[in-house]
């Protein structure tokens, strides 16, 4: 029996150690965590965290306005009525008139009051739905939101809510504000041609003496998920080409950022070579197409044609070329994901 008693006493003394080692919430936290509850129609558990997120700091206003929310729901508007005046007295101007609204909501459902009706009149059109307390609770959550997701959760809601406009716009920004993220990290990581949108993958390595055989540059590609963007390919030797020749210059300041590959750089295309087992490289000293078998990493040649069946198409190399890939993603590809 002794024994068993110290076994029992350590166990509960580990266990006062375990919930002593995990962190407690944060205040923000906890209005983050209130709010989804909240979104997700979680009133007494949002309730909770006000309440816990109002012990954690008295002096702060979202969280009695977190708490009145919840209690509105809950339609214990009495309870309301006291967190959302709390809230208005902590609280900077500009949130005032809303937490205001909603205490009003507040009396009118406690007092039981209802406006008088308007008279109808030839042209009296139909006036939409009147707004509900959950829908408003919803707004006040979310309107300052940096989430796109929250205002499509809205919306999802209440499509033609009462804030379903504002929701829309501040939709709009935000998406606004994530495609020039999106388009600087594009021109960071990569280039797209102007004449056809194809989009070139900027090497990361081409002052590292980087090299690889032909299925190391076709993985490379296949699995790149740079931008997060899939369907990265190795280019066809067409469109090495055609970049190149159209011109080598905005090809080597756009996609190489003005440093010239060293040692002299080649390109694994998709296009086959002159025989089995070979695929065409683009030198970019001079633009020659190259047939080199998919083993090489490097042609030691110097130009000269020896040792690859087929041999070298147009002027000699200027020296050892070093292979390597260049990914490139057509315009129509898939969607981040």
């Amino acid at each position: 029996m002794k024994t068993r008693a110290i076994l029992t006493s350590l166990v509960l003394a580990l266990s006062l150690a375990a919930t002593r080692a995990q962190p407690a919430p944060t205040y923000d936290a906890l209005i983050q965590q209130g709010k989804s509850q909240l979104q997700t129609g979680n009133s007494a558990q949002a309730l909770a965290s006000g309440q816990q997120a109002v012990q954690l700091d008295a002096n702060r206003w979202e969280a009695y306005a977190l708490a009145g929310g919840a209690l509105m729901n809950l339609k214990r508007y009495d309870e309301a009525i006291d967190n959302f005046s709390k809230s208005i007295d902590h609280a900077p101007a500009e949130k005032q008139d809303g937490l205001r609204n909603l205490r009003k909501q507040c009396f009118v459902a406690e007092t039981g009051a209802t406006p008088a009706p308007a008279q109808p009149s030839a042209s009296a059109q139909p006036q939409p739905a009147a707004t509900t307390q959950a829908e408003i609770v919803l707004w006040k959550a979310i309107e300052n939101s940096q989430k796109q997701e929250d205002f499509r959760v809205y919306l999802g809601q209440y499509p033609s809510g009462a804030f379903a406009a504002l929701a829309k716009q501040r939709l709009a920004d935000l998406q606004a504000q994530q495609q020039k993220v999106d388009e600087g990290r594009v021109a960071r990581y990569a280039w797209v041609d102007p004449t056809n949108g194809l989009m070139w993958q900027r090497p990361l390595q081409q002052d590292e003496g980087g090299q690889m055989n032909f299925d190391d540059a076709t993985d490379t590609c296949s699995n790149s998920k740079l931008l997060h963007l899939q369907n990265w390919r190795l280019p066809t030797a067409d469109e090495v080409e055609g970049v190149w020749q159209r011109n080598r210059r905005v090809f080597l300041d756009r996609v190489y950022q003005k440093k010239k590959p060293t040692p002299s750089w080649g390109l694994w295309t998709s296009t086959a070579g002159d025989s089995t087992g070979e695929h065409i490289v683009i030198n970019l000293d001079n633009g020659n197409r190259l047939s080199m078998k998919d083993t090489s990493m490097k042609d030691t040649k110097g130009g000269s044609g020896g040792g690859y069946p087929g041999g070298h198409r147009g002027a000699a190399a200027s020296g050892p070329v070093t292979v390597n890939a260049l990914c490139v993603r057509d315009s129509n590809g898939a969607a981040p994901h």
